[in-house]
């Protein structure tokens, strides 16, 4: 597919003017959207923090590191890459960023622990990806995002990854809670009712900034593919 699409910037959104500054803008705000969220979850008392950083986890950081960004990348391309891409060529933008957010959320159905909260935190994390496409014009921020998100919960912070074992190669963070409203119980962050909440704020905020600063019809026109990225 990628061979035969590559040259689609709509079902291939890589390209953008300044691509490296998107990437890394993404990394930023992909670490401090889950520092919110971690950090409250801590702050309500759903966390014991144990360090646990040796010397050695040196060597597998920046192979983690390089694993989540090739796999977050790979998940944004087929869902805000081609899915989402095909529905806004089609004109239905509301459409794209439902259909691929419901495919992005099954991506994750046959994990360990996945119900109905975990399948709508991952939901509405699709939707905030899908409107950061639209404001940025590609899939660059959206994969950064991703990759910082998942790289600083399993590998950093030493949460459950969408009901996958944690790494934790820096520190640990134990649930002290019954409650998996709070931490998402075994599933992780993704399935607590703070990821639901920050996420569902952030996407009603990211789709009044869409609405003010463009109508759907110009989604697939040459103006948004030439757009500077934000």
């Amino acid at each position: 597919m990628w061979f035969y699409y590559h040259d689609d910037v709509i079902l291939v959104p890589f390209r953008g003017r300044k691509p490296i500054r998107s990437y890394l803008k993404g990394w930023v705000f992909g670490l401090f959207l889950f520092l919110l969220v971690w950090g409250l979850i801590v702050t309500l008392g759903g966390y014991d923090i144990h360090i646990v950083f040796d010397v050695s986890n040196l060597i597998w950081l920046p192979l983690f590191l390089f694993g989540f960004s090739i796999q977050s990348m790979f998940e944004e391309l087929l869902c805000r890459g081609y899915v989402m891409g095909y529905w806004i060529k089609e004109k239905r933008p509301v459409l794209a960023v439902i259909i691929n957010s419901i495919l992005f959320s099954s991506l994750h159905i046959a994990n360990p622990h996945f119900d109905w909260y975990s399948a709508m935190g991952l939901f509405l994390f699709g939707v905030v990806m899908s409107e950061l496409r639209i404001i940025n014009h590609n899939i660059l921020m959206c994969g950064a995002v991703h990759a910082a998100w998942n790289f600083f919960e399993g590998t950093i912070f030493g949460t459950t990854v969408s009901g996958l074992p944690n790494i934790g190669l820096v520190f640990k963070s134990m649930n002290k809670t019954t409650s998996q409203m709070l931490t998402g119980g075994s599933f992780g962050i993704e399935r607590s009712g703070v990821s639901i909440l920050i996420y569902a704020v952030l996407a009603i905020t990211l789709a009044i900034i869409i609405k003010k600063r463009k109508t759907p019809e110009s989604l697939s026109s040459p103006t948004y593919l030439q757009a500077d990225d934000v």
